[in-house]
């Protein structure tokens, strides 16, 4: 019975953000940062029956605005649409608007709220940290905290059947805050692996901690890895290399930001549904931004199932912030909490300061403008909270201190290439050719990215057929990004035909935006090992507008998800000219040798082999080299540019491992002949079999289903006359609609322009 322990304590685990917290009309909480729990003894306050909880929520703006009068300068906080506060509150900085989503300042309680008793101690927290592991042994080290009225004795048990290991140690706990340290080897663990390059084991440990008053259980599931960065001199810098089991990884994904505007609404499924797509199109990496929450428990616990990667910033995004010891007393306590919460995720590789802050400093006008001091309180939160709080909980991982950055000293100018990561934005705000990508490669990419609109049935949800226009205002309160419009629009022109309808303008973003992407990933895939990582700007999105993503937020993947289930896959072809000349690459992200075949072919749109070429090849473990060249004149003679296509693909004996196509003029210089293919449709199980059949060649054939949501195996393709093309369309969950009443549109590039 709760009333009879000794102790109590009630815990709120997010509140947002300024509130104060009455029980029976005492204050017991003044809370001021939505990203640690807050919590408070009871004792004298608790009673038998009705007990009263008020918790008064103040407004961010108003508790921020007085204290903002007397200073003679304002910190930087470009996307903050209310005011420039946000850099003063530990708060979502997205809460306050940004370039792809609304300004919506929230309040209320975000996470649970826990009421417990005890008698004489308490678990504060447990953790599994790594020391040594290989496919021999593990060396773990178990960490407790536990907090104690008095001093006592317990017993600590832990079990893990599937190893057959239990140990059990007595544990002898003084008042106050205890800390204990025990090490625990266990024998042959299976390894836990990135996607693509093994299984993801996970081992869970039951711990049970009795004494005379006090016995309870604990779970802690944890897959046994080593991982490091590995940064190593040479001659073009210093590499930034994922390594996982001594593997060198080839990290390749997105940026995550909040899947909501509104953090609470968001469910289990909708978790799954976003992460096992990052899996589904041949991902491995995801970045968690600076700029939105410390994802839930679950969020990680699915990465770690799934073999996700996760790059993990702190909370500050393109703001400086103050340095106050209150400030800075806040941040310690929320990256404290964060870290002990998280580092047991065998999933997490790095913790990273910020996102673009020492860039803005030095290449943004920053410090022409701002007084010289912010620059030291920069270096005070990024260059020794943070990394001493790291180095505290969680020395194994690498603290790297901003997004884009070259080295953890802090740096005396904005991103450099050769070392460290890089954001390239010249592309889009800086409005270079889709071909810029290929001059501007780092070690690791970790944001570039290009715009598109969500699809039709998306836009339906917040409009009516009057709005459906970009330059309407309800469309245009959804275009966040200065530049907006105006930049899809000159690279549709740059690129492609000009769309016939508002809905053909929508699918022609999108089919640009894919190249765009295929384009830079490519680029970075074929200088492997030079480049060895590779974030577009950004999976998902928190609200129905135009923006960078390739998912939806109505859960649709963009044409640009599926061309990533291409230019992702472990074995990759990619054809490039440069100059006179046009070289057939082949990319194994694999730590094994692979034998193929590597098939080329020049064709006319009849489907007709003007020149052909194959040979065998043994592809190195973790490579990328050109197999094939020759003089563009030479390949395509006197033939018509805007007809012809090359045509690369590696296969084995069993399938084809990719394929990839090669235009030598703009797509709206394609001389595309007018569509003509026949289709069938066969119901299976779960799914809908769609079997296209084409007579002429199709340029960027898309299917949409009409009546259902759903993924495609495959969309956003290219056929040539005769070549059937089979695709499975599979429903997402809770489908209320027989799988035979399904129907769909097949339209290519030729109706949308």
């Amino acid at each position: 019975d709760l009333i009879s322990k000794q102790y109590k304590q009630l815990t709120f685990f997010g509140i947002d953000t300024f509130a104060s917290v009455y029980l029976n009309g005492s204050k017991i909480i003044e809370a001021n940062n939505m990203f640690h729990p807050w919590e408070s003894d009871l004792n004298n306050i608790l009673k038998l029956g009705e007990n009263i909880i008020e918790i008064e929520f103040r407004s961010p703006l108003k508790e921020i605005s007085p204290k903002l009068k007397n200073l003679d300068y304002a910190l930087p906080a470009d996307n903050d649409q209310a005011g420039g506060m946000s850099p003063y509150i530990r708060k979502a900085p997205y809460h306050f608007g940004w370039d792809w989503g609304p300004c919506f300042i929230t309040s209320g309680l975000w996470k649970k709220v826990q009421l417990i008793g005890y008698d004489s101690f308490l678990v504060n927290t447990i953790n599994l940290n790594q020391l040594k592991i290989d496919s021999k042994r593990g060396e773990l080290e178990i960490e407790l905290e536990i907090i104690s009225k008095n001093s006592t004795k317990a017993t600590l048990y832990i079990i893990e059947q599937s190893l057959e290991f239990e140990r059990e140690f007595i544990l002898d706990i003084n008042k106050g805050i205890n800390n204990f340290n025990k090490i625990l080897k266990v024998l042959n663990p299976k390894l836990w692996w990135p996607s693509g390059y093994g299984d993801q084991h996970l081992y869970n440990f039951n711990i049970r901690i009795k004494s005379n008053d006090f016995d309870m259980l604990f779970d802690k599931r944890i897959g046994f890895r080593t991982a490091k960065i590995i940064r190593e001199k040479d001659s073009k810098g210093k590499s930034f290399t994922i390594n996982i089991n001594d593997t060198s990884i080839f990290s390749k994904g997105a940026n995550w930001i909040p899947a909501d505007s509104f953090i609470t609404r968001l469910k289990k499924e909708d978790y799954r549904f976003l992460l096992e797509s990052v899996v589904k199109s041949n991902m491995n990496t995801i970045r968690i931004w600076g700029g939105g929450i410390y994802e839930p428990d679950y969020f990680y616990e699915l990465c770690d199932e799934l073999g996700i990667l996760v790059w993990q910033d702190f909370m500050f995004a393109c703001s400086l912030y103050p340095a106050d010891k209150q400030f800075l007393k806040s941040v310690k306590n929320e990256a404290s909490y964060q870290v002990k919460r998280l580092k047991d995720h065998p999933s997490i590789v790095l913790w990273c300061g910020n996102n673009e802050i020492a860039w803005a400093w030095h290449n943004w006008e920053w410090k022409e403008k701002l007084p010289r001091h912010l620059w030291e309180d920069y270096k005070l939160l990024f260059h020794k909270v943070l990394p001493e709080v790291c180095k505290k909980h969680d020395p194994r991982r690498l603290y790297w201190p901003s997004s884009p950055g070259h080295g953890v000293d802090a740096p005396e100018t904005g991103q450099i290439y050769g070392s460290g990561d890089n954001h390239y934005w010249g592309v889009w705000h800086g409005g270079d050719d889709f071909e810029a990508y290929e001059k501007n490669v780092g070690r690791f990419m970790s944001e570039y990215g290009m715009q598109s609109y969500p699809e039709l049935s998306t836009i339906k949800t917040f409009t009516t057929s009057k709005d459906r226009d970009i330059s309407s205002a309800v469309m245009t309160s959804h275009q966040k990004a200065s530049l907006g419009n105006k930049n899809v629009i000159k690279y549709i022109e740059k690129y492609y035909s000009k769309p016939n309808s508002f809905e053909s303008l929508l699918f022609i973003s999108q089919i640009m935006q894919a190249e765009a992407m295929k384009m830079a990933v490519e680029s970075h895939r074929r200088n492997m090992p030079y480049c060895m990582g590779t974030l577009y700007w950004q999976l998902n999105d928190c609200w129905p507008g135009a923006s960078w993503s390739s998912i939806d937020y109505n859960k649709n993947w963009k044409a640009l998800h599926y061309a990533a289930k291409k230019f992702f896959k472990s074995i990759f072809v990619s054809i490039k000219q440069k100059n006179k000349y046009i070289g057939v690459y082949v990319i194994n992200d694999l730590n094994e040798i692979i034998d193929c075949d590597l098939v080329i072919e020049l064709l006319n749109f009849n489907g007709e082999k003007i020149q052909s070429h194959i040979e065998s090849l043994k592809l190195k473990p973790i490579s990328a080299k050109k197999y094939f060249s020759t003089k563009v004149k030479t390949l395509i003679e006197n033939k018509n540019k805007s007809k012809i296509v090359l045509k690369s693909f590696i296969k084995t004996k069993e399938r084809i491992l990719s394929e990839n196509h090669f235009y030598f003029v703009r797509p709206k210089d394609i001389d595309l002949p007018e569509p003509k293919f026949n289709i069938k449709y066969e119901a299976l199980k779960d799914a809908i079999l769609i079997i296209i059949i084409p007579s002429t060649f199709l340029f960027k054939v898309y299917v949409t289903c009409i009546n259902c949501k759903g993924i495609f195996s495959d969309n956003y393709i290219d056929l040539f006359p005769g070549e059937e093309k089979k695709i499975k369309f599979k429903p997402n969950d809770n489908l209320n609609i027989d799988i035979k009443d399904l129907m769909f549109n097949v339209n290519t590039m030729y109706d949308l322009v």
